[in-house]
């Protein structure tokens, strides 16, 4: 997959959140199949296959929008600039959607494709191409033109929309794109996660408490299903066995950020137990020197999780005072880390991250 410094930024923002209701099971009807799926590269995920096992959707043209992750996307300015020279356009101003995906070939392939929505200059993106890889030579995907090397390529799909990925992958999309391949809006798994991430989270009981906001669009949105892949992914996170069908998640921005992490286990009781190994995870998580000295200790303290049948949802909420500690506490940081010796040891030094009398530790 070719870095984008956006998604690798964003992703170190913790967030996920929610309490997700089961629906009761009514009878044992079989689904009603799914529409017909249209094809239509203004719904990046259309041109996907069905063969993708978790599709990972970034926002940037909402993030822009945004207090909270504006000051994420300035951070990566510097770097954006390179990669405007390396890639033929910026990835900050340019681009509205980031769609990243993990795909299969029936040959057990597999690999992760970065679909791009946006303003693009075809030949610039093509010349960019080139010019970082000398042996690269123009192709075409069927009716649309690429370049590609060996091990990866790029389709220019149309100037809002471009792609890349190995030239195998492509070439399936391309099929997708001409109708003659199924898309990934017929897959039901990611019909279900897309519908369980557009419900209005129910508040669970609590005095006090208020439903949770979701935003017409998320900055953020992850839909998982379980494979081999994923699951290895996942084992590592929680240190052990995951065992899930599905997970999704969504991060909605604003002054703030909101989220939810739902995830389906295989049964009930792999539910309860993914639910105490999660509280385990966010109380041990909350612990590390790193988190508390950034004040995250605090904003983790307010996370929530909650299981139901086989559902399970991790609910966490930042405010915009929370991101105005951690950022003060960044840029204290940053100083220190960029200050002489003499420095420090004659400029008293102020606490930027301290709590306002009267605002409390919330």
């Amino acid at each position: 997959m070719t870095g984008s410094a956006i998604a690798r930024s964003l992703l170190l923002v913790t967030a996920a959140l929610a309490a997700c209701a089961e629906a009761p099971v009514t009878g044992t009807a079989m689904p009603a199949p799914l529409p017909a799926p249209v094809i239509d590269e203004r719904d990046p995920v259309s041109l996907l296959p069905d063969t993708v096992d978790s599709v990972l959707t970034v926002d940037v043209a909402v993030l822009r929008a945004s207090a909270f992750a504006r000051p994420i996307l300035t951070s990566v300015r510097g770097e954006e600039q390179a990669l405007r020279r390396r890639r033929g356009f910026d990835e900050v101003d340019d681009v509205e959607k980031l769609v990243f995906a993990r795909v299969a070939a029936s040959a057990g392939e597999r690999a992760t494709i970065e679909l791009l929505r946006g303003r693009f200059d075809l030949d610039k993106v093509a010349a960019a191409f080139s010019g970082r890889a000398p042996d690269a030579s123009p192709t075409h995907f069927g009716k649309v033109r690429g370049v590609t090397l060996a091990e990866v390529g790029v389709a220019l799909i149309s100037p809002q929309t471009v792609i890349f990925g190995p030239p195998w992958a492509l070439r399936v999309m391309a099929t997708v794109r001409a109708g003659r391949a199924p898309s990934a809006r017929s897959l039901r798994w990611l019909s279900e996660v897309d519908a369980e991430l557009s419900r209005q989270p129910r508040p669970s009981g609590r005095p006090g408490e208020e439903i949770i906001r979701l935003a017409p669009s998320p900055g953020l949105k992850l839909a998982l299903r379980s494979s081999p892949d994923t699951q290895a992914e996942l084992t590592a996170w929680l240190e052990g066995e995951v065992p899930i069908e599905q997970l999704g998640a969504r991060l909605d921005v604003d002054d703030g950020a909101r989220g939810h992490l739902l995830l389906r286990a295989t049964s009930e009781p792999a539910a309860i137990d993914l639910a105490d190994r999660l509280r385990d995870w966010v109380a041990s998580f909350r612990e590390r020197p790193a988190v508390i000295s950034l004040g995250l200790d605090r904003t983790l303290a307010k996370a929530s999780v909650a299981s139901r049948g086989k559902r399970v949802a991790l609910a966490l909420e930042i405010s915009s005072r929370d991101r105005e500690i951690v950022a003060a506490r960044l840029a204290r940081l940053s100083s220190l880390l960029g200050a002489r010796p003499g420095d420090l040891e004659t400029k008293p030094a102020r606490d930027h991250g301290a709590v306002p009398e009267g605002r409390g530790a919330d």
